[in-house]
């Protein structure tokens, strides 16, 4: 999960999502909760949705790779948003192995904060 936030880790990360007006994972869950009328997710169901996400944005990255390697790429710069499918199915895969402070990091957030 190394670099995950792209240039400057995931502390940069978190930083854009900030300017950009997107709230912190907790502040989105908890508002998101209270929009639908629920509970907020537990951690163990963010860590599953996130790794899920995480898959599901692998497959994606995955076909424009494909597409891009056939030439019928949307983009000129699908093989290169393409290539990261590896990148999102390992993230995926730490986050549903629990890997320690997996979703904290993948969220933004830094490992062994709360």
């Amino acid at each position: 999960l190394e670099g995950l936030g792209g240039a400057g880790g995931a502390s940069a990360g978190a930083a854009r999502l900030a300017r950009s007006g997107i709230p912190p994972a907790a502040q989105f869950n908890t508002g998101y909760a209270r929009a639908l009328g629920k509970a907020p997710l537990s951690p163990e169901e963010c860590q599953f949705f996130t790794a899920l996400a995480a898959y599901r944005l692998g497959a994606i990255q995955q076909g424009v790779l494909a597409r891009a390697m056939a030439g019928n790429a949307s983009s000129a710069c699908a093989l290169e948003a393409g290539a990261l499918f590896r990148q999102s199915a390992a993230r995926g895969w730490a986050l549903a192995s629990g890997a320690p402070g997996a979703v904290l990091v993948a969220l933004g957030g830094e490992a062994g904060g709360g």
